[in-house]
């Protein structure tokens, strides 16, 4: 025997050893890969926590406007004047208050045909004379975000008066207050963002309003296209100034505006680089104990299954008694792997005898089932090569000659395809019995395979007898079938070939 490379011992040591190496790698990875996951689940929770403070500060704005208006509307008996003149000389004497109080920047009042009928102010971009007409064609209270230099929130209500006729109010109120309340709530630096295409392609991003405005537009800065796309997934990690910044993003109702949240996870970070460093440690150390401790167990295995080996040859030999003396040592204090490798070897040795009587057998049944069709109990197309070839060789000198007739089932795969295969199946098997009906005692009726068998008509004398054995099949698969309540009514094609002199006639 060559002496070896490497020992079982060294073997299983290097083995263990990798094992170790990728279970710390594994390990440390899953460890970091969970810390990142859960900060990555509260940052999406932060965010959606932000997405819905946005919004719930967005209604609440809405219907205080909204309260606001149609309560000062009431006040004024608007449902009362014939016109609007007495209500716009009101809203003239109470925008002043209404600016103050409410915190609105502006306020308008168009009739049905779009004519301003009041204004508060100069004429400003901050204005959408579409939200308007959209107002005056649904019938309901409408808002929009609007942004130029900053962004202004915009609330058309329609009003009516005694005489049926209809106006839109509008106000407009700033969105700082929005992003104050969630600076205050989230704890975080927030930002409105507005992204703009260039004719070159280029996307600029102008920072709006902001509760941070140097920080934010240097992180701006650092954001290349793809980066914004991440952002607004998942959120986009950047560094700055030795600081460590996750910025998250979402669109808001203004197409091309977006609101910031950032938020400076230095400490997140320098938690898991210290999180990495001691778990490394902790397995270092542990992976030498483990080296030495598996070397001194796998050096006695070595040594059992070195004796165990060389017993080994003597089952092939079929010295079972001479294996279970050689390869018998003594048992450890505590019965490992190894003694029950040994048992098992022992065991074999006692049943390797058993088992050639059983093979012998189970040959012998095998060899039957390869010959016979498991669904019909036919014989297959085993069976009809080896008798076709069997009747082809002990055809006799006289005129005898051998038909084979190949029946085909037409149009079986539709059953298939419709009912399932286990209609199939169950149509095959009645079909099958009646091709046995068919059949003479010296006939061998084969299943071909599929939809398709095969009738082998061996010492014919007759040249007829094929042909009515034709006609006799034909007809008897044409009869009705009943399947499970529900009838079927098959055709099949049927070939004909016989081994016969071309002297014979085959006049039918």
């Amino acid at each position: 025997m060559r002496p070896f490379v490497f020992s079982l011992p060294w073997k299983i040591l290097l083995a263990t050893i990798s094992a170790l190496l990728c279970m710390t790698v594994l390990q440390t990875s899953l460890g970091l890969m969970r810390m990142g996951e859960e900060f990555d689940r509260q940052q999406l929770v932060k965010r959606e926590s932000a997405r819905q403070q946005y919004l719930q500060q967005n209604a609440i704005i809405e219907q205080q406007l909204r309260v606001w208006l149609e309560s000062f509307s009431d006040l004024v008996r608007l449902s009362q004047q014939a016109d609007f003149s007495s209500f716009v000389q009101q809203l003239a004497e109470q925008s002043a208050n209404m600016q103050l109080h409410l915190n609105i920047e502006q306020i308008w009042l168009h009739d049905s045909s779009m004519q301003l009928l009041f204004s508060s102010g100069q004429q400003t971009p901050y204005f959408s004379p579409a939200l308007v007409q959209n107002v005056l064609e649904q019938q309901r209270p409408l808002t929009a975000n609007l942004c130029v230099q900053f962004c202004v929130k915009q609330l058309s209500l329609p009003v009516l008066n005694s005489a049926g006729e209809v106006a839109v109010m509008t106000v407009t109120t700033t969105l700082v207050d929005i992003l104050s309340a969630l600076h205050q709530s989230l704890n975080s630096d927030v930002a409105l963002i507005r992204a703009s295409k260039t004719e070159a392609g280029k996307i600029n991003r102008d920072l709006i309003s902001s509760s941070n405005p140097d920080l934010l537009k240097a992180l701006l800065q650092k954001v290349s296209d793809l980066e914004a796309d991440l952002a607004l997934t998942r959120g986009l990690e950047l560094e700055y100034q030795g600081q460590q910044y996750l910025i998250s993003a979402f669109e808001m109702q203004s197409k091309g505006m977006y609101l910031t949240v950032v938020d400076n996870i230095s400490d997140f970070v320098a938690t898991n680089n210290g999180y990495r460093r001691q778990l490394l440690v902790t397995s270092v150390i542990l992976f030498g104990c483990m080296v030495v401790l598996i070397y001194l167990i796998t050096r006695r295995i070595s040594l059992r299954l070195k004796t165990l080996s060389k017993a080994l040859p003597l089952l092939s030999q079929k010295q079972y008694a001479g294996f279970r003396q050689q390869s018998h040592f003594e048992s450890s204090l505590w019965p490992d792997e190894v003694d029950l490798l040994r048992q098992a070897a022992e065991e074999l040795s006692v049943e390797l005898e058993q088992l050639n009587y059983k093979v012998e057998q189970h040959t012998n049944e095998l060899e039957k089932v390869a010959m016979y069709d498991l669904l019909t109990t036919l014989p297959n197309r085993n069976m009809l090569q080896y008798q076709l070839e069997r009747m082809l060789s002990d055809q006799s000198a006289e005129k005898k000659f051998l038909a084979v007739l190949f029946v085909d089932l037409d149009d079986f795969k539709r059953i298939n395809d419709s009912l399932g295969h286990a209609y199939g199946d169950k149509l095959l098997r009645l079909v099958a019995l009646r091709l046995k009906d068919c059949c003479s005692p010296k006939d061998l009726l084969c299943r071909f395979g599929g939809d398709e068998f095969v009738f082998v008509l061996p010492q014919l004398k007759d040249v007829d007898t094929p042909f009515h054995l034709a006609s006799q099949i034909l007809q008897r698969i044409q009869q009705p079938l009943t399947i499970d309540q529900q009838n079927f009514v098959m055709t099949a094609s049927i070939g004909l070939t016989m081994s016969i002199d071309a002297s014979v006639s085959l006049m039918t």
